[in-house]
């Protein structure tokens, strides 16, 4: 360690001078023992004596420094006495560092780093006592003005005397200091930081490290200059802090509550330290006011000045004004709120709103009455993130606090991230934490920016109410397309397409009177703010009382909202036999993850997107839609959007009831939609075609097969005619059923109990059972012909037809199995039946 630091540079041959003079003493025996020269006079001896220990020091004292034919290695500088106001070898800093470099003290810190002031004249800031700290010939400063080793004042107390050791005054609460920086005790009412309080959580350990210490009371730790200042071995020059870095954490110290020098530290949304000016300019000015920076960053002394405070509260570093004049002077940009309804010096003439200190707008200032330097200043509500809570301070539900208060939910998510979105590439919209931090979710500010609205004029007088304020919401984009469309990329092609109300053929208004003009796509169905529970539907309920089914899934009924008569969607209406609703697919027809779900519209149509493939918004005008359009999840003219449910009934996909390709029928109905139809069916099994004018009179079930198996059909090949069973041989009636000899008369009479029609031996959509088997595709033959049973010898077939079972089955649908001698044709249906059983009995 060199021992001086960066203080002073002391000749070498100076530091060693004191061993030198000791050793030259010792030869001329003039520390004690020696022959005195014969030259003595008698009272040499006393003088001598009382020479010893003060020449350690005052080594201008002894004669030796006085020989004409020596020169002494300490240049002679005048009176080998000390006299007032003056001050030579004795005490030059130099002296003191020759025993306190370690030889006989180690008092090296007090020269490293920066010290009080010496060699210079005091400023005109401080009044000197000269009778009591004495200034050197030249009227400066020196260590003897406030250090003399003849100090009556040295603390008799161990842990004291560190503090008070050679100085002229003691200074155990400052008073030294004080001495001639009179008034700094004044308090923050003449712009000082306050002294001889009480420190409440006692003096800071970490401040102790650093050779501070508090004031010496019985009571508590209070504070004094000693609490932030040392006098010798200061990282700072002018303000002699122990510290040169981190000033934030060194006020922080004491003012734990306030600490505000890490983000999420101190009270929320507290003014952010150790920042650079990114979204502020420092002006220049303000250095002029006794404003600081750290590194080019924000710290404490920015704003605060401890001993020129023009604030008689913060001791900031100008008196702020209603304007927020301080604020503001940083944070230009946000000037804009003084034209806005957060202008309170405007919106609340009656200065209704306070702050947490009880102030309101004119004496808070305009920032002030919702923002602290140190925290934010309106209550909070426990159990909620900040990131919403700060908004609702004001505006939520049950305030009462200002004129534009929700009265609902949120309706649009807050705290939740951009999982469940499609957010563009660069998101321009700020996304938080629940702290107010930069994070990744969704809350108040991220669409609205409190303190302007961009799309706001100013400087003219358009738009402004009476009271001269701009009408806003405060929002971060003022075009709401525009808006949602930041997160919600992939729904926004829902624009230029049919449900774009803009594009509506009739009038339409959201449950609050706003166009789709005044809303833009999304507002028309949307509420960010108090719509109905759960989802804030901005759409009117539907007027019809649909059955409970389809009532309890919410996302039906704001379909069917428009989708009515007399609204917006009436030429698309879904009839009163349409796909079932509320039901969950059959185990087995349809992923697991959809076998938990209920069918609803949203099962099948995605509402903002056309087609599947749609990437763009549409041309502007409506469309007719088909299979694969029509707001689909999926392109339903191979089928693919029903397989997802019915994967068996799917089977018919390629097989020879695919008519999606067959000449007779149109290209465009799709596969599943040649029979069915997911809306305005005609009757149950969703059936799609129009069977009024199929052979009148025949049951229902026959005329859906026999309208394509008949000529100039598509089925016209396999022609069906023959495909009764006889009427009187029905088994219908149980009590037939009990006077014949069944082998299972219960399987029999269950199976037999309805009409028999095409459907009870015929699967339309599984051309061989031996499909749903198997992976690979089969060629089946003609005897399959999408016949449900493999083997009819296993049926209740065998119960009257025994071993004909197998080939009436087969071709049932021949001439040759309806012959004259049939017992199907005899008069007495008893007779006749047992007749069959006696043939195939063989009795």
């Amino acid at each position: 360690m060199s021992g001086l630091g960066q203080n002073r540079c002391i000749p070498a041959r100076r530091r060693l001078f004191l061993p030198l003079i000791l050793s030259a003493l010792m030869l001329t025996g003039f520390l004690g023992g020696g022959v005195l020269p014969a030259t003595a006079h008698p009272g040499a001896l006393l003088e001598e004596s009382s020479k010893r220990e003060c020449a350690v020091c005052h080594v201008m004292w002894m004669d030796e420094f006085q020989m004409e034919y020596e020169e002494p290695l300490i240049p002679w500088v005048g009176e080998n006495i000390l006299m007032k106001s003056t001050y030579g070898v004795v005490s030059d800093e130099e002296m003191c560092y020759s025993c306190h470099d370690g030889y006989i003290a180690d008092s090296r810190l007090v020269w490293t780093g920066k010290s009080h002031t010496v060699f210079e004249k005091p400023s005109d800031d401080v009044d000197i006592d000269q009778d009591r700290f004495p200034l050197s010939v030249d009227e400066e400063i020196y260590c003897g003005t406030c250090h003399t080793v003849h100090s009556s004042e040295t603390g008799a107390v161990d842990d004291e005397i560190r503090f008070d050791l050679f100085l002229r005054q003691s200074n155990a609460n400052s008073e030294l200091c004080l001495a001639c920086h009179q008034d700094y005790d004044a308090g923050p009412g003449e712009g000082l930081h306050s002294m001889g309080e009480e420190i409440e959580d006692g003096f800071p350990l970490s401040l102790a490290d650093l050779r501070l210490r508090p004031g010496r009371t019985d009571q508590a730790d209070e504070v004094i200059c000693n609490s932030c200042h040392v006098v010798h071995a200061a990282k700072q020059q002018e303000t002699l802090l122990p510290v040169d870095a981190n000033m934030a954490d060194f006020c922080g110290s004491c003012h734990q509550d306030h600490n505000i020098s890490q983000p999420g530290a101190g009270d929320f949304l507290a003014h952010i330290m150790d920042v650079p000016f990114e979204k502020a300019e420092f002006p220049e000015g303000f250095r002029e006011l006794g404003s600081e920076l750290e590194n080019e960053k924000l710290t404490c002394q920015s704003c605060h000045n401890l001993h020129q405070g023009r604030d008689d509260r913060a001791l900031l570093i100008m008196k702020d004004t209603p304007e927020s004049d301080l604020c503001l002077s940083c944070h230009d940009n946000q000037k804009v709120i003084k034209d806005t309804p957060h202008n309170l010096l405007v919106s609340d003439p009656d200065r209704q709103l306070r702050n947490l200190d009880h102030q309101h707008v004119e004496e808070a200032g305009l920032c002030g009455i919702c923002h602290g330097a140190h925290g934010w200043q309106q209550e909070m509500r426990a159990g909620e993130d900040p990131a919403t809570e700060a908004c609702n301070t004001c505006h939520g539900p049950g305030r009462d606090r200002m004129e534009l208060e929700m009265a609902g939910p949120y309706s649009h998510s807050v705290g939740v991230d951009l999982d469940g979105a499609s957010p563009r590439d660069e998101v321009e919209l700020p996304l938080y934490n629940h702290d107010f931090t930069a994070g990744d979710r969704v809350y108040c500010n991220t669409c609205h920016d409190s303190h302007q609205s961009l799309g706001q004029v100013y400087g003219t007088p358009a738009g402004r109410d009476e009271r001269g304020l701009i009408s806003t919401n405060f929002l971060r984009i003022e075009e709401y397309t525009e808006l949602c469309a930041q997160c919600h990329q992939q729904e926004m092609v829902v624009e230029g397409l049919n449900h774009d109300p803009r594009l509506f053929e009739l009038e339409y208004r959201n449950i609050r009177g706003e166009t789709p003009e005044m809303t833009g796509a999304c507002g028309a169905c949307h509420l960010m703010h108090e719509g109905p529970e759960p989802v804030g539907f901005a759409v009117a309920p539907p007027e019809v009382d649909y059955p409970e089914e389809i009532r309890r899934n919410q996302e039906n009924l704001y379909c069917l909202s428009c989708h009515e008569a007399d609204r917006v969607g009436r030429e698309k209406l879904i009839g009163q036999i349409s796909h079932p609703m509320g039901e969950r697919p059959e185990e087995g027809e349809s992923s697991p993850e959809l076998a938990e779900q209920e069918v609803t519209c949203l099962s099948c149509h995605d509402v903002h997107r056309w087609s599947p493939d749609q990437t763009e918004p549409g041309p502007g005008r409506l469309l007719e839609g088909d299979l694969s359009s029509s707001f689909l999840l999926v392109d339903n003219r191979r089928g693919e959007l029903c397989a997802e449910c019915h994967r068996t009934p799917a089977l018919v996909i390629d097989s020879e009831h695919d008519l999606s390709d067959h000449p007779r029928r149109d290209v465009e109905t799709g596969v599943c939609e040649q029979c069915h139809a997911s809306h305005n069916a005609h009757e149950d099994l969703l059936w799609g075609r129009d069977l009024s004018g199929v052979l009148p009179g025949e049951k229902e079930q026959n005329r859906r097969c026999l309208d394509c198996h008949r000529p100039g059909e598509p089925g016209e090949e396999t022609e069906v005619t023959l495909y009764r069973h006889p009427d009187y041989m029905l088994l219908t009636d149980p009590a037939i059923l009990s006077q014949l000899e069944l082998e299972d008369p219960r399987a029999t009479m269950e199976a037999v109990e309805q009409d028999f029609v095409c459907g009870t031996c015929h699967d339309p959509h599984v051309w061989s059972q031996q499909l749903l088997f198997q992976d690979e595709e089969l060629e089946g033959s003609l005897q399959e012909s999408f016949l449900k049973m493999g083997d009819p010898a296993a049926t209740f077939c065998v119960d009257c037809h025994r071993e004909e079972a197998r080939i009436r089955y087969r071709y049932y649908h021949e001439e040759r199995v309806r012959t004259e001698d049939s017992p199907y044709y005899a008069d007495d249906p008893i007779e006749a039946l047992r007749e069959l059983l006696r043939r195939f009995r063989g009795d």
